[in-house]
This record gives structure tokens, sequence and C-alpha cells, in this order.
């Protein structure tokens, strides 16, 4: 028995010796061919150094990218170096304001520290600038130089082209000559924030990191203003707004020739003033029509109402993203005071009482944009040529959208608004025409600052903030009213705050005045004959 014990416990001192053994050959082994690695670069590249030959493959691989690099700065800086002193010559800095001239004199690009910094931290200089009307665009056009950097972050080791704007501040006044009656015509400042990514990620396996099309990324050289709206003759809503400030403002997408969907929101979502304190106000957004029958018609539904704005756009599908931009110029303009704006459309209704217990109860940063009827990740550009939302390889080249809200409601705050509208003055749509990607994707991605969010509960579901038919029949009323008297018997309409006493849910006056009342009903009945002609 002894001598087996002895066996085993051999066997056992044996085994652990030869598995150390074993293991220290596989670490030596291992840090033995890194070394010898390690070596075999540092030969090379002291070979490569002694004997440069633009032929060997060592030069090719190890240096070649460093002096390509070098090689490109050095361009760039005489480029810069070459049109100040041609710009001197000529006398181009006489005549613009004293610190602009200042500062364009004094551009320093930092090429050295910029190639150790990842690429969104790269020092841009800002260029202070005034757009009047009297200064010729010539004199506000910069040149838009471009460098090619390699983004060691990025899994996919991509090199793309970073574009950066030429002019990162600007100041835009309007006067009203027009008539005497309307307010002042506004100042919109726009301050662009420096994003040099314009990338967002992607769940695609064969690509991480998705870039925006080339034509989206660009800068305008001199910012572009948007269509007017509400001033120089067009409608602008008159009503529900004073110096107070309104919690939230729908902006309801709408056809000059949708009168019966106003309506049923004049009557339903859209005749509620406040909930628990929190105040709400509707705009009806519409663009111009070719009829004078129609146009009409509009002067006395925004005399009767005054929630109509009008803007200098063709009412059009395709105009949707131009429509919205300029009523964001419009709110600038008129620095109308609000925590939030909604966009939405005339088909939507908005549960009202769910909008205030959402917004009441999150904290929306300044930057937050929430989608609260469909948020769209890592959707593919439609390519059906007979959808609705058909979008070419010309409109669109990418293989996927960045993320974006669904047209039906999304919510923003003042500060994204106004860079939302000074990014559009930049950059070029094109013939791009799905507002809601144009504006909660790739505009929204380019400021690269903000946070798209989903309206969801802890459980993950979707919290109803609004409802869609899904239905562009003519009937599409009779659903928007069946939906409202569902959610109508949830509303507070007798209950009183605890302490105050007074009601928790407040409305806008009804039309009592008959005179008006026969006006409306007169408006009525020319819309109806009007449809009635239109289909016949």
């Amino acid at each position: 028995m002894l001598s087996r014990r002895r066996l085993r416990l051999t066997n056992i001192r044996f085994f652990l010796l030869g598995s150390i053994s074993l293991v220290f050959g596989i670490i030596t082994g291992g840090y033995y061919k890194s070394c010898l690695g390690k070596f075999k670069q540092a030969k090379a590249l002291r070979l490569s150094l002694n004997s440069i030959d633009n032929d060997s493959t060592i030069f090719q691989k190890l240096l070649k990218p460093h002096f390509e690099i070098s090689r490109q700065l050095e361009i760039v800086k005489d480029v810069v170096k070459d049109e100040k002193e041609k710009k001197l010559q000529t006398g181009w800095y006489e005549g613009l304001p004293p610190t602009l001239a200042a500062q364009e004199t004094g551009i320093k690009h930092d090429f050295s520290s910029s190639l150790n910094q990842r690429p969104f931290q790269r020092k841009i200089t800002e260029v202070n600038t005034t757009l009047h009307r009297s200064l010729k665009p010539s004199r506000v056009s910069f040149t838009n130089l471009t460098t090619t950097a390699i983004d060691g972050e990025s899994r996919t080791r991509n090199r793309h082209v970073l574009y950066t704007p030429p002019v990162s501040r600007w100041i835009r006044t309007f006067e009203n000559a027009n008539s005497k009656a309307e307010p002042p015509g506004g100042v919109i400042k726009c301050t662009l924030p420096v994003n040099n990514s314009s990338s967002y990620s992607s769940e695609d396996s064969e690509n991480s990191v998705q870039v925006l099309p080339a034509k989206f990324q660009k800068y305008l050289s001199v910012p572009k203003p948007q269509a007017n709206c509400g001033f120089g003759g067009f409608l602008q809503p008159w009503n529900h707004f004073s110096n107070h400030t309104v919690d939230m403002i729908f902006l309801v997408k709408s056809a000059p020739k949708n009168f019966q969907r106003r309506q049923v929101i004049r009557k339903t979502w859209g005749f509620i003033k406040s909930i628990q304190g929190m105040t709400f106000a509707t705009i009806f957004l519409v663009g111009t029509t070719n009829s004078n029958q129609t146009q009409s018609y509009l002067e006395e539904e925004n005399q009767i109402f005054g929630d109509l704005l009008q803007c200098n756009v063709q009412d059009t599908y395709r105009a949707l993203p131009l429509k919205v931009l300029a009523a964001f110029g419009w709110f600038l303009r008129t620095n109308l005071k609000t925590r939030f704006l909604t966009v939405t459309d005339d088909d939507c209704v908005m549960n009202i009482l769910n909008i205030n217990a959402w917004f009441q109860r999150i904290r929306v940063e300044a930057y937050d944009l929430y989608c609260g009827f469909l948020y769209n990740k890592q959707s593919k550009p439609n390519r059906h040529t007979k959808n609705k939302w058909y979008v070419s390889p010309q409109q669109y080249s990418g293989k996927f959208y960045p993320s974006f809200c669904h047209g039906g409601m999304w919510t923003l705050r003042p500060p994204l608004l106004q860079d939302l509208y000074c990014m559009s003055e930049v950059t070029e749509k094109g013939d791009f025409h799905l507002e809601d990607v144009y504006i909660t994707g790739i505009l929204r991605e380019k400021l690269g600052h903000t946070r798209i969010k989903p309206v969801l509960m802890k459980n993950g579901r979707k919290f109803p903030l609004m409802y869609y038919p899904w239905d562009e029949n003519d009937n599409v009323h009779l659903k928007m009213l069946l939906k409202w008297r569902s959610w109508n018997f949830s509303l507070p309409w007798k209950s009183t705050e605890k302490g105050t006493g007074l009601p928790m849910m407040t409305t806008y006056e009804q039309i009592n005045d008959p005179s008006t009342r026969q006006q409306l009903i007169k408006l009525k009945s020319n819309w109806v004959n009007l449809t009635f002609q239109e289909k016949t």
C-alpha cells in the first residue's frame, strides 16, 4: 500500500513539473517571437532610412503615408499664404468691417497639433460676419479648405473628407417695407457648432460606421435664407398669443384645401388651452396656392380663427422641408416665447393628457429631440419607384438614413430649432423631399450635439401621445373624431386643483358673435362647394 501511494505522488509531481515547464516554454516562446518581430521592424526601418527607394515595398508600407500627409499639409499652408497675399495686394479687405478684416488677416491654422487630435476636436477659426442687403455676396464668400484625415478611433479605419463651414457666425436682419401695420422684421442670429465627423453608428455587419452623403456634408460658401412666412402680405396667426409664454405650440402641417381637417382639430384637441398648468396653442402651416378663390377663403378663415401661418412656398408634398424650415425662420424672427414646439400633421389626434403627463415629468434638455409617433433607426431609403416615399440614389446615395422621427409628431426646444434652421441655410437640400428625414435626421446629425429619443415607458412600450389613422381617404376626419371621443372621457373637464379650487383644464372661447358665426357658416359652405368642384 505504501509503495502505491508513493508511486501516485511521484506521478503527480512529474505531471505538475511537466505542466509548469510547458507553460514556461509557451510564455518564453511568445516573448521571443515578439522581440524578434520588433527587431525585424527596427531593422527594416533602419534599412529604409539608409536607402530610400520609391519603388521598394518597405518604403511604400512604412514611410510613404507619413510623407504624403506632410506634403499635403505643406501644400495647404502655401495655398492659404498665397490667398492672403493676393487679397492684401488687390485690396480685398478694404470695405469689410474692422473686426472681420482683423480676423481674416490673423487666421492661423495649427496643422501640426491637429494631426494628434480626433477629427471632431480640430481647431477651426470662427469668422464673425453680418449679412446686410447692401453687402455683395462676393464679400462674404470664403474658400472652403478641406483636409483628408485618418480617424484612428474608427473601427473600420475609413478615410473620409472632413468639411468645415466657411462662415460659422452670421446675423440676418429683416425689414418690412410693405406694410406699416406689420411688426418689425426681426433678427436671426446663427452660430454653427463644429462637427467634423458627420458619421453615425449602424448595425450593418459590412460597415459599422455610416457617413452622410458628401452633398449633405458640404457647406455653402454664403448662407442662403429660407422662404418668407407671415410677412409681406402672407397670413400669420394673431390669436392665442400674447406676451406670456406658451408651454407648447403645435405646428400642424396642412394643405390649403384641408379646411375640414382643421375644423376637426379646432373642435377637439386644438380647443384645449391648458391642463394642470401647462398651456397649449395651435398654428396651422400652409403654403401658397395658384387659385385666387382658395386664397380668399384662407384669408377669411384666418380672419375668424387667427391660427394660420402662410409661407411663400408652393404647397406641394415635395416642398414640405422648405415649408417647415421657413416656419422655423418665422418663429425666430418673431421671437415667439415657448418651451416646446411640436410638429405634426392635420390628420393626427394629440393625446393632450398624456402629453402633459410626459413633458411635465421628464427633464428635456435644450438639444433633445423626442419622437412622439415613430422612432426610425437604421431605416433604409425606399427604392420602389411607385411608392410615396421613393428616394432615388441620386437624391440620397447612402445605404442607411440617420435616426429620425416620423413626421406624425416630433418635439424640440427653441435652441435646437435655431440650430436646425441655421444649419439649413448652409446645407444644399437639392431635390430631397422627405422633411422628417431631412430635418430630424440629416440636419440633426450634421449638427452633432443633439440627442434623439423615443417616447417609451419603463417596460419598453411606446407611450401613446398621438393617434394616426393610416388613411389618406376623404373620410379620415371621421376616424379622428372617433378616436377623440374615446380619449375625451378621460379628460378632467370638471375637476379642480386641490387648495386653489381652480379648474384643472381650460379651453379657448367659442365664437359667440352672431355676425362671425354667420360668416363661419358661409365659409364652410364655400369650402364644401370648392371641394365638390375639384372632384367633379
